[in-house]
Order: C-alpha cells, then structure tokens, then sequence
C-alpha cells in the first residue's frame, strides 16, 4: 500500500499520464468495439484492429493531453465523469448489445424514471464501481507533471502524425468503415454518447420549428364516423398467433373473422421516430403537421390518451394521461393499459362532432421489465423472467413474460371493438400497428434501438390489424405486403371521409364499397 501511494504521489510526465489513461479507455470501454470489428471485417481483421488500437490510443491520449494541460482539475474531472459514464455504457453493450447512436441516446433522453428503474440493477453498479468509480480515483490521485509548453507541443504534434499516417495507410478500408459507421460510431466510448448526444440536441432544436402545414381538406359525409388508433409498444408480429405464433397469444382476436391481418413493417426501431412516422404522411426528416393536429385543425373531435412518451408535439385540446384516466375511471385497473381503453364508447357517443377518432398510445411490451406491465391474471406463461438482465439465464422466462403482454394486448385491441360494436349508429374502425419490434435474445440481442440498416428482422417486423364495423362505407383491399408505418396515415383520414391532398390513395389501406361515393 506505501508503495502504492509512494507511486501515486510521483508526479508522472503528462505524456505518460495520457497513454496510460487512453490505453485504460481501450481496455475497459472498448471490447465491445473491437469484438465488432473482428466479427465483421472478415480477413483483414487483424491489420484493422491494429490500426484502430493505435489510433484510438493516440487520438484519446492527445485529447486527454490537451484537456489535462489548458483546463487542469477540471479537464481531470470531465475525464472521470466521461469513465464513469463509460463503465455504464460498456454495461448496456454487453448485457443488452445496445449501440450507442443517435436513436439509442434519444430512446435513453426520452425514458421516464418509471422505465429508467428497470435498468438500475446491481451488474449496472458492479460496472460502474470497477470500471467507472476505481479508475477515475486513480486518474485524480496520480499527479502529474505538466512539463514545458515546447514539450507539450511536440506530442500533439507528433500524435497527429501517427493518426495521418494510420488514416493514409487505411485508405482502402473506407468502404468498409463508411459501410458500418453507425455501429461503430455507437460503440465507442466515450464518443459515442458524447457526439450523439451533440447530434441529438442539433436534430431537436431542428425540429423545434414550426410544424410544416398540411393542405387544407374537407370532409365528404356528414355520416357519425369513429376511428380508434391504437400505436402498441414494442409488439413483434411473429408472437402473435394471428401471424401464425405456435402459442395462444390471440386467443380473442383470433376469433374474429372480420379482423383484416396485414404484413408490416416498421420504418424505426425506436420509439420517437417510429411514432412520427406514423402520424405524419410520409416518412420524412422534416416536421409535417401531425395526422391528430391535422385532423383537429380540419374540425375533428380528437382525443390522445396515453402510457407513454416519445410522440412529436401535439396541439389538441384533449391529451390525457394513464394517471388522468384512472382519477376519471376508478373502476379500472389505473397502473395497466386497459385503463386507456375505459370508456371508449361513452366518450365517441358524447362527442358534439361527426368525426371522431381516439387515439390511444400504450407502453404494454416496454421493457426492460415486460413482467409489470400487465396484471397478474395476464401471466399465463410461466416461470417469467423478472428483467432482462436475468435473461441470459433464463431466456424462455424472458419470453413468458414478453408472450403474456402480447396476450394482454388482444385483450385491449378486443375491449376495445367489442365496445365499438355496441355503436350500431355509427361507422366504427379500430386501427393497430405496433411502433417497433423487440429483440428477446436471438444472437445475444435484446430489446430494440438497433439502428433499422442492420437491425434484425425482430425489431422492425410488427402487426398491423384493421376492423371495420358491419355498416362501415369502406372495405379493406387487397395491398402489396409488407406496408410500412406511412400506410397509417392515409388509412385514418380515408375512413374518415376525409378529401385532402395530403392523402395519398396508394397508401390507404381501405377503399370506398361499391355504390358508395
């Protein structure tokens, strides 16, 4: 221990100080990175992996040399908040394959506590307090010695000429880098939260602007017409029995002959984006008026109820939350989704308007905790596994916990038709398509956030089910499959009746019955 000390109080030359700390930065933080890359890059691996190592050490070192020597103590303190961060984020790589990117720090900026407490697990603290904690107090008890300015200047320098010459000697792996940038980006630590989380902040305040107007429509009809939009979460088609799932996950919906089945795809593997895409016309970086704002300017009655978050910003009179709805109904279960799904009916028939829709945006496959999100009468398979991070031991409970949401969800997507049933007076659909897939463990990949490029076919593969009541103007026609989530769109306005040139009669799922104008 003396000796320890005795070292630690040594001052070390800054140079020295800066490899040792950017070689521990590869080390701790970078497996996952460079397994990556030795899975991916085929016969070459070895000359590219050694090139990175240099370069990573080098760039990091002239990073740390630059911060240590013009910010002192407090580059020292960024650099151990960056480590901790870091122990965190090789956490998540690990454990749940995540990659950092754009998406993936969105998803992390947009959870809520509630969810953000699923993660809080002791194999998170573990990571945190050996890799994060351990080193930084190592990084801010050595002293170090920050030599001449002339000295200091000749290892930035001589840093970026090893990094030019490692770029000049790996010119014909550019293809390849370009080819696998987001991964890559998203696995190294710390830059990839640290630039993402700067292209994230650029991209919101981007979209902080004003919504882009859609062209004015009108409606056609003055017929009494509901439409109940239900966006699931996280909701995978193959565990649906309806697309053929060897489990009853459907047992109510299945029933159903008049439920029209449609193959279909997400356009994102995460939440934010996912739901845009399926409020606005077209999938589109720019920020178009909303399908609920639009249809609320148009003179709609529009109600939003919602367990979740992620949606682009809404301007209606009516948005109501899980925790409003149960003070409303006190005779539904007020923590699980089926509280969205309470008066339904009373809430169409009370409306002033003849154009209705609902909108109801659910949380029911969310996890890291799939286990709470219904209650206990829902769990039919068993033994669940509790979280995810149990679930490298215990795959097939991770999957009875996922399958007993999906049952649930035909239970609300049930609820909610055999409500609009009861509404002989009125033309009724019901409209559900999942936000994205999820990832149970198939190659050691779980949950979603992948980005869509090379995101396994499980987080972008989700169900989309039309209903239509027996008097209803429009059938469903027969389409191309699989649709993506823009289909949604012109799927709602057109059962509303509405003419408009944001609709896109391509992308309508349904069409006017015969005779009917």
């Amino acid at each position: 221990m003396k000796k320890l000390l005795s070292f630690l109080r040594k001052p070390m030359p800054l140079v020295i100080y800066s490899a040792i700390i950017s070689s521990l930065n590869l080390l701790l933080y970078n497996i996952p990175f460079f397994q990556f890359v030795a899975s991916h890059s085929e016969g070459s691996s070895v000359f590219i992996i050694a090139s990175l190592v240099i370069l990573m050490i080098t760039l990091n070192g002239f990073a740390i040399m630059l911060l240590v020597r013009l910010t002192r103590w407090v580059g020292r303190a960024l650099i151990c908040v960056t480590n901790i961060l870091s122990s965190a984020g090789v956490f998540f790589a690990i454990t749940y394959s995540t990659i950092l990117d754009e998406a993936m720090m969105s998803c992390f900026y947009d959870t809520r506590p509630s969810e953000a407490s699923g993660f809080i697990t002791v194999g998170l603290f573990t990571y945190i307090i050996f890799l994060g904690i351990l080193p930084s107090v190592y990084l801010l008890m050595q002293k170090v010695k920050l030599g001449s300015w002339r000295n200091w200047f000749i290892s930035l320098g001589s840093s970026l000429g090893i990094c030019v010459i490692i770029v000049l000697i790996n010119l014909n792996n550019f293809l390849w880098i370009g080819k696998y940038d987001t991964e890559l980006g998203g696995l190294l630590m710390p830059w990839s939260y640290i630039v993402n989380t700067g292209r994230l902040i650029s991209h919101k305040h981007d979209k902080n602007q004003v919504a882009i107007p859609l062209p004015d429509g009108h409606f056609t009809n003055n017929t009494r017409t509901a439409v109940v939009l239900i966006i699931g979460e996280s909701a995978r088609s193959d565990h649906f029995q309806l697309y053929g799932y060897k489990r009853a996950t459907n047992p109510l919906l299945s029933q159903r002959e008049d439920l029209h089945v449609i193959k279909a795809n997400s356009n994102y593997t995460y939440t934010s984006a996912a739901v845009k895409c399926i409020l606005q016309p077209d999938d589109d970086s720019k920020l178009y008026e909303t399908l609920p704002d639009y249809l609320f300017r148009m003179g709609a009655d529009v109600s939003w109820r919602t367990s979740n978050w992620g949606e682009p910003p809404l301007h209606l009179k009516e948005y109501v939350t899980l925790a409003e709805l149960a003070e409303r109904y006190p005779s539904a279960n007020g923590e699980f989704d089926e509280t969205l799904c309470a008066g339904v009916a009373e809430r169409i028939l009370s409306s002033g308007k003849d154009k209705v829709l609902i909108v109801l945006h659910t949380s029911t496959s969310h996890g890291p905790c799939y286990d709470s999100k219904y209650p206990d009468e829902w769990r039919k398979f068993q033994p669940v596994a509790r979280d995810v991070e149990s679930a490298d031991k215990d795959i097939p409970g991770l999957i009875n916990a996922y399958d007993n949401g999906i049952l649930y969800t035909d239970y609300l997507i049930d609820n909610v038709i055999s409500q609009l049933e009861k509404l002989t007076d009125w033309q009724t659909s019901v409209v559900y398509i999942s936000d994205h897939g999820e990832s149970l463990g198939e190659n050691n990949v779980f949950m979603h956030g992948v980005p869509r490029s090379v995101a396994p076919k499980t987080q972008y593969e989700v169900p989309l089910l039309l209903w239509l009541s027996e008097n209803n103007n429009y059938d469903v026609k027969a389409v191309k499959e699989p649709v993506d989530q823009t289909y949604i769109f012109s799927t709602v306005l057109t059962l509303l009746s509405m003419e408009s040139p944001a609709v896109t009669e391509e992308r309508s799922l349904v069409l006017p019955c015969k005779g009917t104008k």
